[in-house]
């Protein structure tokens, strides 16, 4: 089926579609992606409904492609709370060392090379540190490249994939979890880290202002500044404390705005409204 047979079939059902992050904010900027540019935005005029991830996406949306405001509802990512939890009780023999969790696909818009460069900073200013990076894709063999240019093989481990059990796991044995990438929606693994009650250290994309407030659930710093995140991740390090109100604080927005029983709520009534507003 062609393209514009698609674009017909959806002119003539109640569809609709979701916003969730680069095809919105980082696509429109790469000259190599205009022609699915164009066509995602022939898809968003022929829908019925329009779902974002966030507020930032959605007005991303009405720039990019000219979308009506009216046609997008936000409804934000839902993570299991009861499931995505923290430990019930201290790590036996808990180690002295900082322990970061990375989560995330190894593609370029992820910048892992920029969470590799903070850890390296905070190595080089005394801080005890590890960083757990889960995940697979094509910059694998480049993020290797950049541990060994670093010299950061005793300060990182790189464990692949993980199933949601094993990935808890992770996060529960964690002090802290960093978002270095350069474009997002909202991050479900930023989302997963604050259930399990984690501070968050995420670049300032898409809509992650919308998940972490700057200094209560975790730190908002710029992208592609490797400083930045040192900085932030620094003062966790050295304040366990800050790590603990920060990482409650995280726990209770997760628990607020993130519950996957609400989102389970919105999907209905947007399903509902989208299909009431085509059939009218």
């Amino acid at each position: 089926m062609s393209g514009y047979q698609y674009l017909y079939l959806l002119s003539q059902v109640p569809a609709a579609t979701s916003l969730r992050g680069s095809h919105v904010n980082v696509a429109p900027l790469v000259p190599a992606r205009q022609k699915q540019v164009t066509q995602a935005g022939r898809a968003l005029q022929a829908v019925k409904a329009v779902h974002s991830v966030c507020h930032a996406l959605k007005e991303q949306a009405i720039h990019f492609f000219k979308i009506s405001p009216q046609k997008v509802s936000i409804i934000y990512t839902g993570v299991d709370t009861a499931l995505f939890r923290p430990r019930s009780s201290p790590l036996p023999n808990k180690p002295s060392t900082f322990r970061i969790i990375w989560v995330g696909s190894l593609v370029w818009i992820k910048a892992v090379e920029s969470a590799l460069t903070a850890i390296a900073h905070l190595r080089d200013r005394g801080v005890p540190v590890h960083l757990t990076i889960v995940g697979d894709g094509p910059e694998r063999q480049r993020m290797h490249y950049t541990i060994m240019d670093l010299g950061l093989e005793a300060c990182v481990d790189y464990v692949g994939k993980k199933t949601p059990n094993e990935l808890i796991s992770r996060y529960q044995e964690s002090d802290a979890f960093l978002l270095s990438s350069l474009g997002e929606g909202v991050a479900n693994v930023a989302v997963e880290a604050m259930a399990c009650g984690l501070p968050v250290v995420t670049t300032d994309v898409g809509g992650m202002r919308e998940a972490v407030s700057d200094g209560v659930e975790g730190f908002v710093v710029p992208f592609h500044d490797a400083k930045a995140m040192a900085d932030a991740l620094e003062k966790l390090a050295r304040d366990p404390a800050l790590r603990r109100r920060m990482g409650q604080a995280a726990r209770q927005r997760a628990l607020a705005q993130f519950n996957l029983a609400n989102q389970q709520k919105e999907y209905a009534r947007f399903f509902r409204e989208a299909f009431v507003q085509a059939s009218s």
